[in-house]
C-alpha cells in the first residue's frame, strides 16, 4: 500500500527538529493526533486507526480537501482541543495509518451504527467495514 506520510509532507528530513518544515510537518500529525484523540480515543486501537485512515483517505480523495487540516475544517472538526492529553496507543494508530494501514477499506465516511440512516438501502450499499459500533461508508 502507498504510505499517507507524503500527504502530510512528511518525510525521514522531518526528523531533524531544527528545520521549519519539520515544525510544520509535525504541527499536521498533531492535528490528526489531537483529532483521533478527541473522536476515538477511548475506542479499540482499530476505531483510532479507521479514523485517522479515514482522514487521509479523505485527503486523497478529489472530493475533499488536499490537507488533513482542511479535511477536517471541512468536517467542521478543525478545532481540535489543544489541552487533550493523546496517549501512546492514539499515537501508535496514527503512524500506523500514516504508514498505509487502513481497516476501512478505503472509506471517506463514518457513522455510528446506531443512526437510522446506515440501515437505508443506499447507505447499506456504500458500507465497506462495521466494527467497533461504527460503519465506514465509501
Amino acid at each position: 500500500f502507498e504510505p499517507y506520510a507524503a500527504l502530510l509532507d512528511v518525510t525521514e528530513a522531518s526528523a531533524a527538529p531544527s528545520t521549519s518544515a519539520s515544525v510544520s510537518d509535525e504541527l499536521k500529525t498533531d492535528v490528526l493526533t489531537r483529532f483521533v484523540e478527541e473522536k476515538a480515543g477511548g475506542e479499540s486501537y482499530a476505531v483510532r486507526v479507521a479514523f485517522a485512515a479515514v482522514a487521509l483517505n479523505r485527503v486523497k480523495s478529489e472530493r475533499f480537501g488536499s490537507t488533513v487540516s482542511a479535511v477536517l475544517r471541512e468536517a467542521g472538526v478543525y478545532g481540535s482541543d489543544v489541552s487533550v492529553t493523546v496517549s501512546e496507543r492514539t499515537k501508535n494508530a496514527v503512524r500506523d495509518a500514516l504508514l498505509g494501514a487502513d481497516p476501512t477499506f478505503g472509506a471517506l465516511y463514518i457513522a455510528d451504527e446506531d443512526d437510522e440512516r446506515v440501515n437505508a438501502p443506499e447507505y447499506e450499499q456504500r458500507t465497506l467495514a462495521h466494527f467497533g459500533g461504527y460503519v465506514f461508508l465509501e
